[in-house]
């Protein structure tokens, strides 16, 4: 005959396994709550402080955790600096971004038009400058070592990238010459307008108007520059301290 012991014993037992799912579940959310924080952290101290020049220690303080917590995450500082660069290209940082690109409600003048706005208003933020100046010095750190450099291409051909590459091409006029051209490609010459301008951006706000990028895509389409122009927002005049 079953006591209520036994009979209670499966419950207690699902209960149990219950909990340690939970507690499996909290750790892997803290680890990726703690994997996110160092990831904004190093794009912070990387950029204020260079590569060279920033040690783990450093990113750790920043992020509030300890130097352990940087190594259960990533093998060192280029493994660190990869993680940031992929997270940052990669689709969840462009989701919004490329799903306003595919709408179907706009026409090809709109959506070059958007694209442009886009750029000018992350641009006049400054929310993308620490990334930009981390990155830059990156891609000269990576000439100096050949694995460095593999894993940099690895990140750069990454299938979530060539999937932006479509993207971005259905995003073009059809009759342009430009959207003929492999996505890989199109990719590539619009990144260079991107990091051409962005890097001459970061000498100072009045350098590159935030429009130019805008004009660039159209002129790289085949339309004229004579559009709604995109409403653009001011560069804020540089401080004393800068």
């Amino acid at each position: 005959m079953n006591t209520v012991e036994d009979v209670n014993q499966p419950d207690e037992a699902r209960r149990r396994g219950e909990c340690v799912v939970e507690e499996r579940l909290s750790r892997q959310q803290q680890r990726e709550h703690n994997r996110r924080k160092l990831l904004a952290a190093a794009e912070r101290i990387f950029a204020e402080q260079g590569i060279q020049g920033a040690s783990l220690d450093d990113v750790a303080k920043e992020a509030g955790l300890t130097k352990g917590a940087v190594y259960s995450n990533f093998e060192g500082k280029t493994d660190l600096i990869i993680h940031v660069i992929r997270d940052r290209i990669g689709p969840e940082e462009q989701q919004g971004f490329l799903q306003t690109m595919a709408a179907p409600d706009l026409t090809e003048d709109e959506r070059l038009d958007t694209w442009g706005r886009e750029w000018a208003r992350i641009t006049a933020s400054g929310e993308r400058e620490p990334f930009a100046r981390m990155l830059l010095e990156f891609i000269l750190y990576s000439r100096r070592s050949a694995e460095v450099r593999r894993q940099l291409r690895e990140v750069l051909a990454a299938e979530s990238v060539k999937d932006q590459s479509a993207t971005m091409a259905a995003a073009l006029p059809s009759e342009s010459e430009l959207a003929h051209l492999p996505p890989e490609h199109i990719l590539r010459l619009i990144n260079a307008l991107d990091i051409g301008l962005t890097i001459q951006s970061l000498v100072g706000p009045d350098i590159v108007p935030y429009d130019l990028f805008r004009v660039g895509l159209r002129l790289m389409a085949g339309l004229s520059v004579a559009s709604p122009k995109a409403e653009t927002p001011q560069a804020e005049p540089p401080s004393e301290a800068s």
